[in-house]
């Protein structure tokens, strides 16, 4: 068996592997689809709202491959100001549980809303968690 998943962030992410390539981690996740499926392979893609809002022709047309399912990735990646608040104030960097919870509620909404699909699997940005995650995300 061959489980193949990816993590593919928004746009304005900008991590130090995305200075390696002219596209997008979205327009990389669709060739890397395209390739897995013309040798059978199904992969599962982890995406954050952000993509969704950034790119929304490419998620929608990744959610349309037939051989990819879509997962959520948090949000923004914990890249917003208040991820970097709340980890000064003592928090970890997925802050306090209501936090998490809106952050968990809008990647989900984003993706749904834009595919047309639930998700039913999910990947923390850096397998970040703390305490309530898992909790937040079999509500969710």
């Amino acid at each position: 068996m061959i489980c193949l998943t990816g993590d593919v962030h928004h746009l304005s992410y900008r991590g130090v592997d995305t200075w390696y390539s002219a596209y997008s981690e979205v327009r990389l996740a669709l060739r890397y689809s395209e390739i897995a499926g013309r040798h059978g392979v199904k992969v599962t893609l982890f995406i954050t709202g952000k993509a969704c809002r950034q790119e929304p022709a490419l998620i929608a047309e990744l959610s349309r491959t037939p051989n990819c399912e879509l997962g959520g990735h948090t949000y923004c990646a914990f890249r917003s100001p208040l991820h970097w608040l709340w980890r000064r104030l003592g928090f970890s960097v997925t802050g306090p549980m209501f936090f998490q919870a809106r952050d968990i509620r809008k990647t989900v909404r984003a993706i749904h809303s834009l595919t047309g699909k639930p998700i039913s699997v999910w990947r923390n940005h850096a397998y970040r968690h703390d305490q309530y995650t898992y909790a937040l995300l079999s509500n969710a």
